[in-house]
């Protein structure tokens, strides 16, 4: 883990970086916390990440979304979050824990890995030239397949852009936006 405290104005918020990978084959996955209410400039970030982690791709977004959108617990889903009698479920464990748990696989907002390749969406995302030759796409193939997307290349890197602000619903305009992104960059239906 590493563990910045930010002067300034801001002196009080602090940004936590910590990773994971499953193993040498896959995707690392590394988070970037910060405290307050403070909205960075990302360009900086980015292209750092490009420079020492070997990017492939990047976005912000609200942990009480992804959370939201990744809980299975039923329990903890209509504590924490809402009634859950109208989400999909699933048989999940092994005997004798198997128990009935929401199906998260087609949520919009949810993030995962697939053989090895970290996946979600954003409503910012910055890609490195190694996620298009592995995804064979072009930033122009997002814009026609997302309506009111923009592209801009910075510090060698693709910020694309399809809403002003973070995915906080699966559903609506956010939830159609998030919907062409899975299917453009990924290949893969979601629903809410």
């Amino acid at each position: 883990m590493f563990i910045v405290g930010v002067g300034g104005l801001h002196e009080k918020a602090v940004a936590t970086v910590s990773g994971s990978s499953q193993s040498e084959s896959s995707d690392a996955i590394f988070t970037v916390s910060l405290s307050g209410e403070i909205r960075p400039d990302w360009a900086p970030l980015m292209a750092m990440a490009n420079a020492v982690l070997d990017l492939v791709y990047g976005y912000p977004f609200r942990p009480s979304y992804a959370g939201w959108q990744s809980e299975m617990d039923i329990e903890r889903y209509e504590r924490l979050f809402e009634p859950a009698e109208s989400r999909p479920k699933v048989m999940r464990g092994e005997e004798p824990w198997r128990r009935l748990a929401i199906d998260t696989s087609l949520n919009p907002g949810r993030e995962f890995s697939d053989d090895g390749e970290f996946k979600g969406v954003a409503a910012e995302m910055w890609f490195a030239p190694r996620f298009w030759e592995r995804r064979k796409l072009s930033p122009a193939d997002v814009l026609r397949a997302v309506p009111g997307a923009a592209a801009e290349e910075i510090h060698g890197l693709t910020r694309i852009c399809s809403q002003e602000r973070e995915f906080d619903r699966p559903d609506g305009e956010q939830g159609e936006i998030q919907k062409a992104l899975w299917k453009v960059l990924f290949d893969r239906e979601v629903r809410w």
